[in-house]
């Protein structure tokens, strides 16, 4: 996705968030470097993402302006997919034990 003119792209091979000028393709400092677990970019948000953190069991909301900063942090047991509806709710899929256990978060992570 092109936010601010840079594309954010999950890398979960190298477990990061990385970032490439638009249009050029120049690399940018990653948004989240590798920390070893299973990082992955979900979501999408004017300005914003969601980031699922299936090993730590963490989802987190990154505002994007300047530079980044957390909005939000969750504990959600093994983030593993999620998607948006009409009204913005974020719908987190738990892949524990490969069970459909959903968990609904608002835009402002309540």
């Amino acid at each position: 996705m092109v936010i601010y003119d840079k594309v954010h792209v999950s890398a979960a091979e190298r477990e990061e968030i990385a970032v490439y000028e638009w249009p050029t393709g120049r690399r940018l400092p990653a948004i989240i470097e590798g920390n070893g677990s299973n990082t992955g970019m979900a979501y999408f948000h004017p300005s914003s993402i969601v980031v699922l953190d299936e090993e730590y069991d963490v989802v987190q909301k990154y505002k994007i302006n300047e530079k980044f900063s957390i909005a939000w942090t969750r504990k959600v047991n093994k983030p593993w997919a999620t998607g948006t509806d009409e009204n913005g709710l974020i719908w987190i899929r738990s892949n524990k034990n490969d069970s459909d256990c959903i968990t609904i978060i608002t835009q402002t992570g309540k």
